[in-house]
């Protein structure tokens, strides 16, 4: 965290809201789709502690944030930090900061971190028994069941394939077919909906949580989806036994939980979010973190044919295992010269916290071209001879026998037993991809999803 002086304008906003005086502007690191600052404010009665957050390009996060934040204070005893102001001209939020702390998956294994999880499932049963039309957030609208809600899903799913041009990858294709084929038994249940529940968006003080942040992407929707979420972000900040969260979740909750379905939102998330990240990377802003992204791209897309598969009953143990580790040849003159440049760059004592997980960064990308140089051949071969297998075919270039592939996935679900052995071949797919991003997905390599339903292998 750095002490940096506040744009003017801001600066001057945030004292007329306040009537006071800044004493304090640190800014930690910043979020994905937002920037960050720790405010202290000296006014005539009290010291206020303050955090301000604002949207980078000039998006609506922040607006929506506050009318959510607002309403829910209004309206229930959820736990949100109280806004303070907003500022449309500036895409900008002022809120109350709240005490506690963010890091939950440093604490140890525990009594606390129990207790934690389990008034996380308290809250979000009282968040989704909260009645909709009691609710007032203008940018909202209501559907009218949760089948409307999934078509509202897939149509921007499907609007944003275009994008991808030629690039579409054959997973998103299937993945997206695949969601509309297989909705789940339409439901009238309806609430507000975080829609990015989990770890690392709350707030907590000693076994309880003392504030629910994030809430740019709510919406209305079905209360399972935010139960997916937890599953999500479970791989990377882990959350305990998510069936023992989800009994936890039935215990508090008015509306009980279908297992089925929390898992099809979870397929359909880790499609979305990984089909956002592609088009990040296809079309980078300045400060979109290219590094990181590659490395959730590659959890996300694994952990979403994995699911596939569970959902279809055909998980084993060989379905979530890593492709083999294949023996490296000499390493490139040109890696070895960016190892050394980069060594050379800065001394690491001088390195700030966030520099030193960007330097982590590059390190493991430049190891991670190199395994690519190395290894390509091997794995070309591995992903040939399974589209080739698949398809019948006899192709020698993977760029061709891709989008062969692509053109079978969209209508593969006309056959089930084909459909199923193209779910296999796109997870060695997302394997590879993993493999050859080992070194720069770190702990995210060995991060897969839970378990969430029962099912035999083959089992319908």
């Amino acid at each position: 965290m750095t002490s940096i002086h506040l744009p003017e304008n801001m600066q001057t906003w945030v004292e007329n809201s306040l009537n006071g005086k800044i004493t304090r502007a640190e800014k930690p690191k910043a979020g994905a789709s937002r920037e960050a600052w720790l405010i202290d404010v000296e006014t005539s009665s009290k010291p206020a502690e303050l955090f301000l957050l604002r949207d980078k390009g000039g998006g609506e996060g922040s607006k929506k944030d506050a009318a959510v934040l607002k309403a829910i204070g209004r309206s229930s005893e959820i736990p949100v930090p109280h806004v303070v102001s907003y500022s449309e001209e500036m895409s900008a939020i002022l809120l109350e900061r709240v005490s506690g702390n963010s890091d939950y998956t440093d604490l140890a294994e525990g009594e606390q971190k129990e207790s934690i999880a389990n008034d996380l499932m308290r809250i979000a049963a009282e968040l989704h028994a909260i009645a909709p039309k009691s609710l007032n957030i203008p940018h909202l609208t209501m559907p009218r069941d949760t089948d409307e809600c999934i078509t509202q899903h897939l149509e921007t799913l499907r609007g944003a394939l275009p994008a991808l041009g030629e690039e579409i990858d054959p997973y998103f294709e299937f993945a997206i077919g695949w969601l509309d084929r297989n909705r789940p038994e339409n439901s009238d249940r309806m609430a507000l909906v975080h829609s990015d529940l989990g770890p690392d968006n709350f707030i907590f003080a000693g076994n309880r949580i003392a504030a629910l942040l994030d809430w740019e992407v709510a919406h209305f929707g079905d209360p399972m989806e935010d139960l997916a979420t937890i599953a999500i972000r479970d791989m990377a900040t882990p959350f305990g036994d998510l069936k023992k969260r989800y009994a936890e979740y039935r215990e508090y909750s008015t509306n009980g939980i279908d297992l089925e379905t929390v898992a099809y939102y979870r397929i359909l998330i880790l499609t979305r979010n990984s089909l956002f990240i592609t088009l990040g990377l296809k079309f980078p802003t300045p400060d979109f973190d290219v590094l990181e992204m590659l490395a959730y791209q590659a959890m996300l897309m694994r952990a979403g044919s994995l699911c596939l598969l569970e959902y279809e009953g055909l998980l084993d143990d060989h379905s979530a295992c890593h492709i083999e580790a294949l023996s490296a040849v000499n390493k490139e003159v040109l890696v070895e010269g960016i190892h050394s440049a980069l060594d050379r760059a800065q001394p690491n004592e001088s390195l700030s916290p966030y520099q030193s997980r960007q330097r982590f960064r590059i390190a493991g990308a430049l190891n991670d071209l190199e395994r690519k140089i190395s290894l390509n051949p091997a794995w070309k071969a591995t992903e040939l001879d399974s589209i080739n297998k698949l398809l019948g075919s006899t192709h020698q270039d993977l760029g061709e026998a891709r989008s062969d592939l692509g053109a079978f996935a969209t209508n593969a679900h006309q056959n089930r037993s084909r459909e199923r052995d193209l779910m296999h071949c796109l997870n060695t797919r997302m394997k590879i991809i993993a493999e050859q991003r080992k070194n720069l997905m770190g702990v995210l390599y060995t991060a897969t999803p839970q378990r969430l339903l029962d099912r035999n292998k083959g089992e319908d």
